[in-house]
């Protein structure tokens, strides 16, 4: 039986980092993510590196932000942001900790429980929202936590596209590779997902490979 308790998922995902510390870190996932935000925030001309400044002296937050790999490379990129991390596993949090610098904030606990008296100008969730049950509640929370001209990114695996997957939509346990409890939904439900919940879709975006090939770059309508 899928233990999806609170403490059955802080369990599960505190066990992946212990026997992995470096779970799911993925420099072309994060380079992939960078760009799209990068070319939203500062324009589709090619710069030199040094003149790129994206939303400056603005904040971003990292739901589901593993061991810290992803905000660690943004930081290098847009140092005058700041930044905050959100993770439902201990280890993962202690991992983030380690590699990033103080001034980087991390959170150990669930979306739904995440508050806030300022907002972020971006949001980012990659990987995440496949694994939520509650789908429109945990988008609802997301749009709650942006700034009016705010934006969200979201990546999800092409599940339904997966070589043992049933083609059919659903939630459930993934067949084989880690396991993970995931939604199968084809890319037209993700985006009435996000409809229903009060974006307008910017980007829709093809990432790099399968399991991160459903990207959308989100606003509040």
């Amino acid at each position: 039986m899928i233990d999806l308790s609170r403490q059955g998922l802080i369990d599960k995902y505190d066990t992946y980092y212990r026997a992995e510390p470096g779970k799911w870190k993925s420099t072309k996932r994060n380079a992939f993510a960078f760009d799209a935000l990068r070319r939203h925030f500062d324009g589709d001309l090619p710069l030199p590196f040094e003149d790129i400044h994206g939303f400056k002296d603005g904040y971003l937050l990292d739901i589901g932000c593993g061991n810290g790999h992803t905000l660690e490379y943004f930081l290098l990129r847009w140092p005058d942001v700041t930044y905050t991390g959100l993770d439902l596993s201990h280890e993962a949090c202690a991992l983030a900790r380690k590699r990033l610098p103080g001034h980087v904030h991390i959170h150990q606990g669930f979306l739904e429980d995440f508050n806030r008296s300022d907002s972020f100008n971006c949001v980012l969730a990659l990987g995440v929202l496949e694994h939520i049950e509650d789908i429109p509640g945990s988008l609802m929370k997301m749009r709650d936590l942006l700034t009016h001209d705010g934006v969200l990114y979201i990546e999800v695996p092409n599940c339904i596209g997966y070589p043992y997957s049933e083609n059919v939509e659903g939630f459930r346990e993934l067949n084989g590779g880690s396991r993970q409890t995931e939604w199968h939904l084809f890319r037209q439900s993700w985006e009435q997902h996000f409809r229903d919940a009060g974006f307008v879709i910017i980007q829709s975006l093809t990432g790099p490979s399968i399991t991160s090939e459903f990207v959308w770059i989100l606003k509040k309508a």
